[in-house]
C-alpha cells in the first residue's frame, strides 16, 4: 500500500492540488483562475481519488507552460460540492 505523500506527488514529481469530497462523490473536475478572476483553459479538468481517503488531486504538471504567479483553483463534485484553495506557480529555471 503507498503512503499519503505518494498519492501526492505524482509520478513526475510534480505536486498536486487537493480538495476533500463526501464519500459519495463519483467524479471531481476542476477549474484554475489568475488572481484577476479570468479563467484558465486546460486540457484535463478531470481529478483523481486518493485512494479511499475522500481526498481528489489534480497534478500542477498538467497546467499550460505559460502559467505562473497566484491562482484560484475551484474543485467541483459530481453533486455540487465545492472546494476552494489558492497556490503560487513560480517561473522554473532549468539550472537549478
Amino acid at each position: 500500500m503507498r503512503n499519503l505523500y505518494e498519492m501526492l506527488i505524482g509520478q513526475d514529481l510534480s505536486p498536486k492540488l487537493i480538495g476533500k469530497f463526501g464519500h459519495d462523490t463519483k467524479v471531481v473536475c476542476i477549474e484554475i483562475f489568475d488572481e484577476n478572476g479570468i479563467k484558465i483553459d486546460l486540457n484535463e479538468y478531470e481529478c483523481d481519488p486518493i485512494g479511499t481517503t475522500y481526498r481528489w488531486s489534480w497534478s500542477v504538471s498538467n497546467l499550460p507552460p505559460n502559467i505562473k504567479g497566484k491562482l484560484i483553483y475551484e474543485m467541483t463534485s459530481d453533486l455540487g460540492e465545492v472546494f476552494l484553495g489558492d497556490f503560487t506557480k513560480e517561473e522554473h529555471d532549468d539550472n537549478d
